[in-house]
């Protein structure tokens, strides 16, 4: 049987980026760029031309920016989008329901490779329906002159179903060089991550097709 993962990304807080073009709709990255951002202004009741504009810039750029193989779902912070952007990548991996879950978190979110500068910090939580979640912020320097890097990642797991090979395992990164705007992120990362499910059902559209893919 073949099993999906669903999200429900909050429109007010999380755009999600197309993985690949042409979609059904829209030719190119930038096509889509131009008609989503004043789009999702308006969906918002927000009386803003400027920002509708700001946004398309924005979208046009996170939509041309190349992702890991892995990486199979993309949602820009709109809270974020006057500053710069924020890019949360998503992945699910299908792993043994009985393997060590904080282990395989930890090496997952690279909770454990030496830091390049600074500290570290691992923390255990759980959401509020109770499932355990792994958080990990890092920081980065990718080179001497650089500014830092921050690196936010998420991991929690959804138990088997009956039916399905395993347990998957959704992984979340957001990065970025704002650590303060990095850190505004973290609750409506792990709000989203509430709402992670199995998805037994094929997306039926083009709409539901941006929440759902397939754990490789």
């Amino acid at each position: 049987m073949t099993v999906h993962v669903h999200l429900s990304p909050d429109p007010r807080v999380w755009v999600p980026v197309p993985m690949a073009w042409p979609t059904a709709q829209h030719p190119s990255a930038e096509a889509w760029a131009r008609t989503a951002g004043p789009a999702l202004v308006a969906e918002q009741g927000i009386d803003d031309a400027e920002l509708g504009e700001r946004l398309g810039i924005v979208l046009s750029a996170v939509a041309a920016t190349a992702h890991p193989d892995h990486v199979q779902a993309r949602f820009l912070h709109l809270p974020d989008v006057r500053a710069g952007f924020m890019l949360l990548e998503v992945s699910a991996v299908e792993t043994d329901p009985s393997a060590n879950r904080h282990l395989v978190h930890r090496a997952l979110t690279e909770a454990d490779r030496e830091p390049d500068l600074g500290a570290v910090q691992v923390e255990a939580v759980a959401l509020p329906d109770g499932r355990a979640l792994l958080r990990v912020l890092r920081f980065d320097r990718p080179s001497a002159a650089g500014p830092v890097i921050g690196i936010l990642r998420h991991a929690v797991r959804l138990p088997a179903l009956p039916g399905a090979r395993g347990a998957v395992d959704v992984v979340t990164t957001i990065t970025g060089s704002d650590l303060e705007a990095l850190l505004r992120t973290l609750g409506d990362v792990e709000s989203l991550l509430e709402e992670a499910r199995w998805a037994p059902d094929a997306p039926e559209n083009h709409e539901e097709k941006e929440h759902v893919w397939t754990a490789s």
